[in-house]
């Protein structure tokens, strides 16, 4: 009974949860792994290894120097990139006042995407139940991020056309509510690049970067 009512449910839901439960699952085990992404790129390296040393059918030793010294380069920005995250995580555990600002800019985050696109769909004449749009927004942000196109532009549109139709509303205006984000999305970054030509950008003090090994 299970079984079917789960074959039942529209695949354009059930999809998306499963692959953000499957991602939940997968970021919780290498939360518990010291250096994830070191021991992933070490264990290419040592696959790559045991590959030249199998003889006949194995890649060239040209291609297989390449490929390590880009997986040496790739350790070595992961372990930078580890280094950075574990000063992050231990702020947020040990200052509270961090955490609830992350938290709550989080939250203002998603409430005022929620706002900007029942009232992108408001600029056109067309009204959507709020609640529509908090129900069906996340999963089509969700899909929407598929990196197929350079910026998911036209990927995101399609998205939103796919999944505001589930409810109701024709294409053709999640279409266009769809182009006017993209619009106010390009004006706000192009206001930015202009703000960032006209000042000048301060120079931030890095820590030193630890020595390759």
């Amino acid at each position: 009974m299970w079984a079917a009512t789960w074959r039942d449910r529209n695949p354009a839901f059930s999809a998306p949860a499963a692959v953000a439960l499957a991602l939940l699952a997968a970021a919780a085990w290498v939360a518990r792994l010291k250096r994830p992404l070191p021991a992933l790129l070490g264990g290419l390296r040592r696959l790559l290894g045991l590959a030249g040393e199998s003889g006949a059918g194995s890649p060239p030793a040209g291609l297989r120097a390449r490929a390590d010294r880009a997986l040496q380069r790739a350790a070595t920005k992961a372990e930078r990139i580890h280094a950075r995250l574990v000063v992050a995580v231990a702020s947020l555990r040990t200052d509270r006042r961090k955490l609830t600002a992350v938290i709550a800019l989080t939250v203002l985050f998603y409430a005022l995407t929620w706002l900007n696109v029942y009232w992108s769909f408001r600029t056109f004449g067309v009204v959507v139940r709020f609640r529509d749009v908090v129900c069906v927004l996340p999963t089509a942000m969700l899909v929407g991020m598929l990196p197929v196109t350079l910026g998911s532009l036209g990927i995101a549109e399609g998205s939103y056309v796919r999944y505001f139709g589930l409810v109701g509303v024709a294409s053709a205006a999640t279409l266009a509510m769809g182009l006017f984000l993209r619009l106010k999305l390009l004006a706000v970054g192009a206001a930015g690049l202009a703000s960032y030509l006209a000042h000048a950008a301060p120079t931030l003090s890095l820590p030193p970067e630890p020595p390759p090994d």
